[in-house]
C-alpha cells in the first residue's frame, strides 16, 4: 500500500470513529463512549465477526455457563420486537471479544463478577437459573443491580452500568442494529430543513464501520 492510500485509509477510519463516537455519545454519554473507543476499541469491534454458536460453549472471559447469562441479560435490556434483541445478534460474544482485546484484567473481572452475581441472585430468590427466568422476572433482577438495592451495592451498579454500555456498544454497531433497529439511509438524498415526524421516529445509524 501507497504511502498515500495508507494515509487515505487512516483518515477514513478516523472519520468513521468520530461518526461512532457521536452516535454513542448520544445513547450513553460522551464520556462513557470516548473510553468505549479508546486505544484499539474501534479497530477491534470492526473487525469482529459472529460464531453461532458463541453461547453454547467456552470464551475467552467467559465460561460456557456464564456466556449464556451474559446473553440473557443482554436479551433482557434490548429484548427482541419486530427486530432481533442483543443477544439474538451475538451481542454476548462481542462484549467478550472487547473486553479480551480491548480492556485491562481489573475491567474484565469487573464484569464477570457482575454476570455471576446476577446468577447468583436469581438461585437465591427465584431459585432458578437467570437463564431461566420469565422476561419481566429478570428485568425486575436487573432493574435492583440498577438501582442499587436488595443486596446490590454502589459497586454493583458502576460496573453494570459499564456492562449496559458495552451491550449498547455491541448491538448497535451489529447490522441489525444499525441497520434495522436505526433508521439506514445508504445513499442519503438532499438535505430538508422541516419535515413532519410520526410520534414514534427511530434514531438514525450507520453502516460506515462495517
Amino acid at each position: 500500500m501507497s504511502k498515500q492510500n495508507n494515509a487515505d485509509s487512516m483518515d477514513l477510519n478516523d472519520a468513521k470513529r468520530r461518526r461512532l463516537l457521536l452516535g454513542l455519545g448520544s445513547i450513553v454519554g460522551v464520556a462513557t463512549a470516548s473510553e468505549l473507543l479508546g486505544g484499539n476499541a474501534f479497530s477491534v469491534a470492526i473487525a469482529y465477526t459472529e460464531s453461532k454458536d458463541t453461547a453454547k460453549r467456552s470464551a475467552k472471559i467467559f465460561d460456557a455457563s456464564q456466556l449464556a447469562t451474559l446473553r440473557y441479560i443482554c436479551q433482557t435490556i434490548i429484548p427482541a420486537t419486530d427486530t432481533a434483541g442483543a443477544g439474538d445478534v451475538n451481542t454476548h460474544g462481542f462484549i467478550d471479544n472487547q473486553l479480551h482485546y480491548c480492556f485491562d484484567q481489573s475491567d474484565q473481572e469487573a464484569i464477570v463478577k457482575v454476570v455471576v452475581l446476577i446468577e447468583e441472585k436469581s438461585k437465591s430468590r427465584h431459585k432458578a437459573s437467570f437463564t431461566s427466568l420469565s422476561l419481566a422476572n429478570a428485568s425486575l433482577l436487573l432493574s435492583d443491580i440498577d438501582t442499587s438495592k436488595n443486596g446490590f451495592t454502589r459497586g454493583h451498579t458502576e460496573a453494570f452500568k459499564f456492562l449496559k454500555s458495552l451491550i449498547v456498544f455491541g448491538y448497535y454497531t451489529s447490522e441489525v442494529g444499525a441497520s434495522k433497529e436505526l433508521t439506514y439511509d445508504a445513499v442519503p438524498g438532499e438535505f430538508k430543513g422541516s419535515i413532519q415526524v410520526d410520534n414514534v421516529v427511530s434514531a438514525w445509524g450507520s453502516l460506515a464501520y462495517f
